[in-house]
Parts: C-alpha cells; structure tokens; sequence
C-alpha cells in the first residue's frame, strides 16, 4: 500500500522537475545561437564564481557556484545538468519542509494548498533570468533557508537553526534578517540570550570569513546602486522604472498581504511572532536590492502564506482559524 508520504513525495518530485523544466525552455528556441548564447552565459558566471572574478556582493555567494562546478568535475556531469538536478532537489526539498511547516497550524488540504501557492510563485520567479542559472538555484534555497529556520524556531531545535542559518549565509546573506525572529521567540526559560547569541555567531563568522578569504576584483559588501530604480522620484531618470518595479511587488505580495491584515489579532501568535521579518526584510531589499526580480522576495512568502491563509479562512468561515 502506498504511503500518504510517499504520495506526497512524488507530486512534489513531480512538480520540482516541471518548473525547473520550464526554466530551461528559452535554451531551446530557434535560431540556433540563443541556445549557445545562454549555455555560454551560464557557464560565464559559473567559471568566474570559482575563479574568484566576481564582484562583490556576488563573490561571497559561494555555496551553489562551488557545489555545481564540484559536482560536475567530480561526477562528469555537463554544470548545465548539474544544476538542472540541484534545482530539482532543491525545490523539491522546499516543497516537504515548507508542507510540514504549514502542517504544524493547519490541517487537511490547507497545507497542500499553501505549498501549491509557493509553487506558482517559485515559477514565476524563474522568468527572469532568462533561462537556468545559478542565481535561481542560489534563491531557491534561500527559501528553503527561511522555511528551515521558521520550523526550527517553532519547535525550539536550536541545533538545526544554527546549522541553517551558518549553511544559509553561505549562500546569501539574507540570513541576518531572521535574528530577530529568533532574538523574540519563545525559548526555554533562561536560553533566549543563548539562542540569540550563538545565531548571531551562526550568522557572522561565515558572512566575515567569506569576504577575508574570497577574493573579488570589486570586493563590495552591498551595493546601492539600483535604489534609483526602487524608490520613485529618487533619481529623475529612473522614476518610471521605480513605478513599474513598485507596481509588480503590489500585484506580487499584495493578494498575500491583504488577506494577511485580516483579524489580525485572531492570527497563530507565531504567525505574528515571524512577521517581525518583514520590515527590515523590505527595507533591505529596497536599499540594496533590485525590487522588481521577483526572486529576491520569495524567503517573505515563508511568512506570508500562512498569515494569508489564516486570513482566508477567517474570511471564508467568519470565525477565527484552526491554530
């Protein structure tokens, strides 16, 4: 007899290869040179991640680059299928930790549901780039990132955040942004200093050793130089850009937040607790960011979701939701 489990794996398995399928369609277009430009693309910023010819920011964000082309020297395997599998896994991987992250609050399909949403938006974050890239790959487990940590603040497995988060700063540095959460969540009487501190340490030592050992031609830690195009009336020439960035994270994060502020109050009080990353996850990413790439807001969807769904259900039963 099969397993819901295994079930379960299969469809999400299933899914994982479908979207990273899609993300490899513009590789195969006609003419014929579009095919060679990005595969050529792809293997550009591969060789120069390895190489240490990136610049900064991009150069500290080793964890990906360096597994891919590991990987493939290792195995044999073309970096373009390495990758391809990576994404697969990884996606994959997002999909089982966020449903038993959605599993802990509600029951039935909702946690199908909610993974199913995440999925829509993972795949249309993909758009752009324009085919595979590592990037994508880099964001996708930025994701599972959040998703992890989420879990492992929830269930008080200190162990595994730390491991997350040391892991996630490897490959980004959005990690820093989910301190708070852990700083102002519910420990064991006399662990909250703890907690903090050593996910603090989980979170600096790679970020600090990462940009003393990497080298880099332009060895920046971040950069403004897209607020321009984040923040309109900024910058004169930039400001239909910024409007139209602004517009896409609305239609983007605006059917999640709406429902979200829904009877507030009535929501799983970690479900608030986790929304503390919100705001300097914003803030963030319009200094720094490119506000208009969809893939750099997935790791807020984490959060989003499940405040989204409460709210639904709210709306749809006129009573609170099942915590």
């Amino acid at each position: 007899m099969i397993r819901a489990g295994g079930v379960l794996l299969f469809l999400f398995l299933g899914i994982a290869v479908v979207i990273s399928l899609a993300d490899r369609a513009p590789l195969h277009p006609a003419p014929k040179d579009t095919l060679y430009s990005l595969e050529y693309l792809f293997n550009l910023y591969l060789d120069k991640a390895v190489r240490q010819e990136l610049p900064g920011p991009h150069a500290y964000r080793i964890l990906v680059p360096y597994a891919v082309y590991g990987t493939s020297q290792v195995t044999a395997i073309p970096p373009l299928t390495t990758d391809f599998i990576f994404k697969v896994l990884v996606l994959t991987a997002l999909q089982l930790v966020f449903f038993r992250y959605l599993g802990k609050f509600f029951s039935g399909m909702t946690p199908l549901l909610g993974v199913l949403l995440l999925d829509i938006y993972c795949a249309a974050a993909l758009s752009y780039p324009v085919g595979p890239s590592v990037i994508e790959t880099s964001d996708m487990l930025n994701v599972v990132v959040f998703s992890v940590a989420l879990l492992a603040v929830f269930e008080r497995r200190l162990a595994l955040l730390l491991g997350t988060l040391f892991i996630g700063t490897l490959n980004r540095e959005t990690p820093w942004l989910i301190l708070p959460l852990v700083a102002l969540a519910d420990w064991k009487p006399g662990r909250k200093a703890v907690a903090a501190g050593l996910a603090l340490i989980a979170v600096a030592a790679p970020y600090f050793l990462l940009r003393l050992l990497v080298g880099s031609p332009s060895p920046d830690w971040w950069l403004t130089r897209d607020i321009g195009g984040n923040i309109p009336f900024l910058t004169g020439d930039q400001t239909a850009t910024a409007l139209v960035a602004n517009a896409r994270v609305a239609l983007m994060l605006g059917p999640l937040a709406l429902p979200a502020l829904l009877r507030v109050r009535e929501h799983h009080p970690y479900h608030i607790l986790a929304a503390v990353i919100i705001p300097p996850f914003v803030v963030v990413h319009y200094l720094v960011g490119r506000i208009i790439e969809m893939r750099l807001w997935l790791p807020l969807l984490t959060v989003l979701i499940p405040l989204a769904i409460s709210g639904m259900q709210k709306l749809a039963q006129g009573r609170p939701a099942a915590q």
